[in-house]
């Protein structure tokens, strides 16, 4: 019989793995296919959400386990698996890891070594066993086309038991066994999604494969489905993935399905009239040899005598002649029965002895079938131990996970409070410093005032004295006195901005009517990047370091909407028009843009409006992005789908959500945001001037920041970093631009 395992597991919220659209799909398609078309006997299929059917690590080993117990004869096993993979090298070794439905990122017990299942399936009773894997083989990023960083650093070994895991093809039942093992890609590569027709790339073109039938043996073997699924998905350039294969022999070869096969066995011989001939050759002799004699007289019919006494006169001596032969035949195969009776009597002695022998060998087996059953028994309480264990040791970890917790959260109290504390403090010092300019302006009033005071006087005596002069002559008298000369008031002019920008309405200001709306954030410091003790954190988010934005900064408010990236393809400033994937343009961000889409698009910014636009650097965009807050979210310690768009199925339009302290949207969340830097792994220590963008000779990667719609909010952290190629395009990437004053 034919027996199948596929898994395609769905990765629960808050377990810090980016979800997968179709590994469910994939599971479900492959078994549907193995059975109807490859007339599988029995396909198991884990692609549940909750149950017994959900691809938990417990239930893939158990399924394994039941069927290395089983005593059905399994001509050909498949295991298939669509998730998330992820390769580590330990100790100088190359280990492969799965990530079951379960699978935590922060726990590597939690995740399924593919030397345990290779182990698993050596002693699966099977003639040959076929293994196909579509998920990332890369390192250190793991998820189907997507750049997380899953596992941690320390004690991954210790924590999994590689050492305790002997090589594959050491278990029992590994004699004469062909292991066939297909993978979706090479390692170091990852593995894609299918978006359009909503599987995994290459099992897409796998089942493709077994569905069309197409094959010109009129039997498909494992080689020749690999080499069709490798074939086509070469011909699609988008999926920069390399399947292969491994075979125990190129001379060994595993059927999906097969035609013909052995037909019904012939049926028994059955005796026919030749198989009698001397009895009936003797009784035509005996009754021919009475005639001659005489011993047949037949009495009533005499005509019926005289015929046989003239036979009897003509027939005598031939007759006698046959007896004669007859006799001899008869006693040959008298002869003859009489050795397959002796045989028959042999073989009767000989098979009571072997019921002898079959009824001990059945009180032999009862007797083992008894053991076996108590050896299943405690292995069965072996178990249950050991699940109490594995149990009890879970719950303390889930103890110390929930202490660490809380101590990570009361650190975060303390470190917010002397944050506050020091706010307090500066904010103490402005007010000393305020009230001692505003003491200074108060005692200069006073100085001015008094000196007033005494011009005043000054001019009262000497009017006083002038009043009390002699009379002019008359024609003195009677001149007319020049009027007194009035005071120019000052000139007032409105004040313009102190930044180098335009005077913002709201805050708030547009170059042209098609450009970015954008707001001017003022200068100041901040520590960038995470604390060590922050929940998530990657190793490429530090070390943290001071960072100054030496002036203001106009930031686009919203993140580049599909309108006006249109604007700029209709004008020719940019030439690729990216799609929209069904979801509407407008107001949404636009996506499926690369780096240097990008650059394109804030060059013709600058020549449409005469000032310079760019992409942020990666410091001004994590200083923006907190807004002077140092949690991990702008919201706080935690973030929620009311303040952020993440966890879902496509963009929503910008401005969804609520705007940070400096009045920006989206920062968290919608899409992923490109940003002027190269990818560096630990930050430079010798500039703290944010509008210093990162560039090294080559710079294969570029930075994004913000996390996107499909990310969970672990991935929407501010000092979070993700890299890519600057010329990929996805449909979770997007930009916002800035401009320096001018």
């Amino acid at each position: 019989m034919k027996v199948a395992l596929l898994v395609g597991p769905s990765y629960a919220e808050g377990s810090g793995i980016s979800p997968l659209l179709y590994a469910r799909n994939d599971a479900i398609a492959l078994g549907q296919a193995l059975r109807e078309v490859c007339r599988f006997d029995r396909v198991i299929v884990l692609a549940g959400t909750t149950g017994s059917d959900a691809p938990t690590r417990t239930a893939i080993v158990g399924e394994l386990e039941r069927l290395a117990d089983s005593e059905e004869e399994i001509s050909h096993f498949v295991f298939a698996f669509s998730g998330h993979g992820r390769r580590r090298a330990i100790a100088g070794q190359d280990h492969y890891f799965l990530f079951p439905a379960d699978a935590r990122a922060s726990n590597p017990g939690t995740l399924l070594d593919l030397a345990t299942v290779r182990l698993s399936l050596e002693r699966i009773p099977a003639a040959a066993i076929t293994l196909i894997l579509d998920c990332c083989r890369n390192d250190p990023d793991a998820g189907k086309g997507e750049a997380d960083n899953l596992l941690p650093d320390e004690g991954l070994a210790k924590d999994l038991g590689i050492e305790r895991i002997p090589a594959a093809g050491s278990g029992a039942g590994g004699q004469g066994k062909a292991l066939f093992l297909m993978n979706a890609c090479s390692p170091s590569e990852r593995a894609y999604e299918n978006t359009a027709q909503k599987r995994g790339a290459f099992f897409h073109h796998l089942i493709e494969g077994i569905e069309g039938r197409q094959w010109p043996s009129g039997s498909l073997t494992v080689q020749e489905a690999f080499t069709q699924a490798r074939d086509a998905l070469a011909r699609n350039p988008r999926y920069r993935q390399t399947p292969t294969f491994e075979a125990p022999d190129p001379s060994r070869t595993a059927y999906l399905a097969e035609v013909g096969g052995t037909g019904p066995g012939l049926p028994p011989r059955k005796t026919n009239w030749a198989d009698r001939r001397p009895w009936f050759a003797a009784g035509v002799a005996t009754l021919a040899v009475a005639a001659c004699a005489g011993w047949l007289y037949v009495e009533r019919w005499p005509w019926l005598d005289a015929r046989l006494c003239a036979w009897r006169a003509a027939s005598c001596e031939p007759a006698q002649a046959a007896l004669a032969v007859v006799t001899g035949q008869l006693r040959e195969a008298e002869r003859h029965y009489e050795a397959l009776d002796r045989a028959r009597g042999q073989a009767a002695a000989e098979a009571a002895a072997a019921r002898v022998v079959a009824d001990q060998a059945r009180t032999s087996l009862s007797a083992a079938l008894a053991a076996a059953e108590q050896a299943t028994a405690a292995r069965d309480a072996a178990r249950a131990e050991a699940q109490q264990a594995v149990g009890e040791r879970d719950g303390q970890r889930r103890a110390a996970g929930e202490a660490q917790a809380r101590a990570e959260a009361a650190e975060r109290r303390r470190e917010e409070a002397q944050a506050a504390a020091q706010a307090a403090r500066q904010a103490a010092s402005e007010a000393a410093g305020r009230q001692q300019a505003a003491e200074a302006r108060a005692t200069t009033a006073e100085s001015e005032a008094a000196g007033l005071r005494r011009d005043l006087a000054a001019a009262r005596a000497e009017l006083a004295t002038r009043t009390q002069a002699p009379p002019q002559a008359p024609a003195a008298a009677n001149a007319p006195t020049a009027p007194p000369q009035a005071v120019a008031p000052s000139s007032v002019r409105p004040s313009s901005s102190a930044s180098g920008f335009p005077v913002p309405e709201r805050g708030r200001f547009r170059d042209c009517p098609e450009c970015p709306e954008m707001v001017v954030i003022p200068s100041g410091s901040f520590r960038m990047g995470s604390p060590a003790g922050e929940a998530g954190r990657d190793p490429d988010e530090g070390p943290e370091r001071p960072v100054t934005l030496r002036s203001p900064l106009a930031v686009g408010r919203f993140e580049v909407t599909f309108a006006e990236w249109d604007a700029c393809v209709a004008a020719g400033g940019c030439s690729h028009r990216p799609s929209d994937e069904g979801w509407r343009r407008d107001n949404r961000p636009v996506i499926n843009v690369s780096w240097n889409d990008a650059q394109q698009y804030v060059a013709w910014l600058s020549r449409r409006t005469g000032q310079r636009y760019r992409l942020l650097t990666e410091a001004e965009w994590e200083y923006a992005a907190r807004a002077g807050t140092t949690t991990p979210w702008h919201t706080g310690g935690s973030i929620g789908p009311s303040q952020a768009v993440f966890g879902s199925s496509r963009t929503e339009p910008v401005g969804s959500r609520p705007a940070n302290r400096f009045g920006l949207h989206d920062m968290h969340g919608n899409v992923l945001e490109w940003v002027e830097d190269c990818y560096v792994d630990r930050y430079p220590q010798d500039s703290g001037d944010a509008s210093q963008a990162v560039s090294t000779g080559g710079c294969a990667s570029r930075v994004l920041r913000g996390g996107s719609w499909i990310n969970t909010p672990q991935d929407l952290r501010s000092a979070l970093r993700r890299r890519y190629s600057p010329g990929n395009q996805f449909n979770f990437i997007g930009f916002r631009v800035a401009r320096t004053p001018g």
